[in-house]
């Protein structure tokens, strides 16, 4: 992996785009002041991610835009790309080049790309982590950096072993599942709350349904019956009047012909008045018929008394069935105006139910809709289970690389202390070492003047160890000539003692 291009455009002092083709072998960027290799290295920063103007010395961010001159107009836009390479695939990209570039507006808006693909400043980051090529990384080295580092507390210092040892990305990755974790909590409990909310409301929303579908079957019973009774009431009142009207023809016919029959007993009681007149005329004629001119008209009274009684009875009989039709007409009329009054009410319950009817498919609607959230609630409940699961799992291995980069570090630290303890033994030692040191030059010296002393002396022995030794081989030169000796006279003794006991 290595950097492979530079694209400047617009950034600071390169109004003109600016293409730097680089190899493995180029090490370094040379130049005299104010060249603008510094800001190369602002560029390569601001392009890595930088959000800071204070590292890139500006005072905002739209200062890296180029501003002008009196000969050149100022840019609108500031644009950095840079092109690494990926033939060992450090990065997780199906490419053998990775080309990032980072674009800025004058109207404040800027955007990020990965090989032409609009991404956030989020895949930016994620991209370069732990690769020590992110922002805060330690491929870009200031001046003062060094200082900085060695200067910083354990803690900032830790961060950099993390990103050298390529553990912060899994402890990014570690803090960004704890945050969707809990974040994936609070979801939860939202939902639960929704769910308890929704599982309250669900129980009067099913009574209210339930109620609502046994009125709706009522109230269409109910409508049947009195859509039914209203006939039935209509059809006898219909049968009623009928059959009155029937018995008024009757009584009218028979009251129409006792009024004929009246009139001719009228006419014949004139005539019979007349006949009177003219028999009481004759009467005085004659008294017999006087007397059967009496009998007849008594007759013809009692006959005009019943005539005019049955009249009566039919007159009254009349009035009577008028009575009844005219209170069977107001019942009518009452029957209608109820009957009326239950339409107007049938048409006010089926307003009433239409509401109701449309109140309980939006109560259906709104339970349908809380049972598919609800079923999506449980779906997405489920997928945050497999990633609390999966986070867990990769959490887990987080901790345990965590534990182990702690264990290091602990050891580090450890070996760090001893190391120092060890120095300060050392120096202790180094101290001395030294006074003995010292002390041994001393001895040394006094010893090199005893050696010097020995080595006369020495001396001195040898050529005495020679003398001697001379001396020595005199001596055993002469006892071997005595022993030489001795052995002659010896073997003479034996030869001597031999020829005594012959």
């Amino acid at each position: 992996m290595y950097l492979k291009r530079i694209e400047i455009q617009g950034f600071k002092s390169f109004v003109d785009k600016t293409v730097l083709e680089l190899d493995a072998n180029i090490c370094a960027i040379v130049g005299p002041n104010g060249s603008g290799k510094s800001n190369i290295a602002d560029a390569i920063r601001w392009c890595l991610g930088e959000q800071s103007a204070k590292n890139l010395r500006g005072g905002n961010m739209q200062d890296v835009i180029f501003a002008g001159t009196e000969e050149v107009k100022p840019t609108g836009f500031a644009q950095v790309s840079i092109t690494i390479s990926n033939e060992n695939k450090i990065f997780p990209l199906d490419y053998s080049e990775v080309t990032v570039t980072r674009r800025i507006f004058r109207s404040g808006e800027s955007e990020y790309l990965i090989n032409g693909n609009i991404c956030r400043l989020k895949d930016v980051h994620e991209l370069f982590m732990d690769t020590g090529l992110g922002r805060d990384g330690y491929s870009i080295i200031g001046q003062g950096k060094i200082d900085e580092i060695l200067s910083v507390k354990s803690e900032d210092r830790r961060q950099i072993f993390e990103e050298a040892a390529g553990i912060s990305k899994y402890k990014y990755r570690r803090l960004e599942a704890q945050r969707k974790l809990s974040q994936a909590e609070e979801n939860l409990i939202r939902v639960s709350d929704i769910i308890n909310e929704l599982e309250l409301q669900l129980e009067p929303l099913s009574k209210q349904a339930e109620k609502a579908k046994e009125y709706l079957k009522l109230y269409e019973m109910l409508k049947k019956y009195e859509v039914s009774l209203g006939l039935n009431i209509i059809d006898k009142n219909r049968e009623a009047l009928e059959k009155l009207k029937e018995e008024y023809k009757i009584l009218a016919s028979d009251l129409e012909r006792q009024k004929q029959k009246e009139k001719q007993v009228e006419d014949e009681t004139n005539k019979l008045y007349v006949e009177i007149e003219k028999d009481n005329e004759n009467i005085k004629k004659t008294s017999g018929e006087k007397n059967s001119a009496a009998l007849l008209i008594e007759t013809l009274k009692g006959d005009i008394a019943v005539i005019s009684n049955d009249i009566k009875n039919k007159e009254e009989k009349i009035e009577e069935f008028k009575k009844e039709i005219e209170e069977r007409l107001e019942k009518e009329k009452a029957q209608k105006e109820e009957f009326e009054k239950l339409n107007r009410e049938l048409e006010y319950k089926n307003q009433v139910l239409k509401l109701c009817q449309k109140e309980i498919e939006k109560l259906n609607d709104e339970l349908e809709a809380c049972e598919v959230e609800i079923r999506e609630k449980s779906t997405y409940l489920e997928s945050l289970r497999d990633k609390i699961s999966k986070s867990n799992i990769l959490l887990s291995d987080v901790k345990s690389r965590i534990e182990n980069f702690t264990y290091f570090e602990e050891n580090f630290e450890e070996q760090k202390q001893k190391l120092a303890t060890d120095l300060k033994n050392e120096e202790a030692k180094k101290s001395g070492l030294i006074e003995k040191i010292q002390k041994i030059k001393k001895q040394k010296q006094e010893l090199e003047s005893l050696l010097a002393k020995l080595k006369n002396e020495e001396q001195n022995k040898l050529k005495a160890r020679d003398e001697l030794a001379k001396q020595v081989e005199e001596e055993k030169n002469k006892y071997n000539a005595n022993s030489a000796q001795m052995d002659g006279l010896s073997s003479k003794l034996a030869i001597l003692k031999d020829m005594e006991r012959e």
